[in-house]
C-alpha cells in the first residue's frame, strides 16, 4: 500500500530524556529528540488514520509520546539517570532544523514491526549528535551502538 505522507516541514532539534519506571530502583531510560511541532504532530496523525484504515493489526503512537530516539538505555538503575543527565546537558552543538517526509518499516516489509516516518534533511546533524551522546555514554559502561544509526519517529508498532 502506497501512503502519501504530507510535507511536515522543519522542526528544530533538542535532547531530553524520557523515563518510564520498570520497577522498583529500575528505569527504562532513552534519549531523544522531542516531537513538539503541531504541524509534524497532525501529519503523523493523518498517516496513522490512513494506516489504521486498513484494518491492520497495529498500535498506533500516541501524539504526547511521538520522538526521535537518539540512543536507547534499556533498564538502568535510577541513580544512573543523573549521569545520563549531565552526559546530555553536556553535549554541545549547533541548532538545526530536520525534515519528516517519507514511511518506512523496520525490519523489513515482509515481516513489519514497526512503522516510521523517515527524516530527509538534517540527517548528517542527528548523527553527529549520536555520535557524540554514543561515545560519551560508552565511557559510563554503556554498551556503543553496532547497528548503523537511521534516526526515524516511530508511528506505529505491528502485533
Amino acid at each position: 500500500m502506497d501512503v502519501c505522507f504530507p510535507d511536515l516541514g522543519l522542526i528544530s532539534a533538542s535532547c531530553i530524556i524520557f523515563i518510564i519506571r520498570v520497577s522498583l530502583g529500575m528505569v527504562r531510560c532513552f534519549v531523544a529528540v522531542e516531537c513538539s511541532n503541531p504541524e509534524v504532530v497532525k501529519g503523523i496523525r493523518h498517516v496513522q488514520g490512513v494506516l489504521e484504515s486498513t484494518g491492520a493489526d497495529m498500535k498506533s503512537v500516541e501524539s504526547e509520546n511521538i520522538h526521535l530516539t537518539l540512543k536507547f538505555l534499556g533498564e538502568i538503575e535510577q541513580q544512573s539517570v543523573d549521569d545520563v543527565a549531565e552526559i546530555v546537558r553536556g553535549i554541545s552543538f549547533a541548532p538545526f532544523r530536520f525534515k519528516v517526509e517519507e514511511v518506512g518499516v523496520f525490519p523489513n516489509t515482509s515481516r513489519p514491526s514497526t512503522i516510521w516516518a523517515g527524516i530527509t534533511e538534517g540527517v548528517s546533524d542527528l548523527i553527529m549528535v549520536f555520535e557524540m551522546l554514543d561515545e560519551k555514554l560508552s565511557k559510563l559502561g554503556f554498551e556503543r551502538e553496532r547497528r548503523r544509526y537511521q534516526p526515524h519517529l516511530t508511528i506505529c508498532r505491528v502485533r
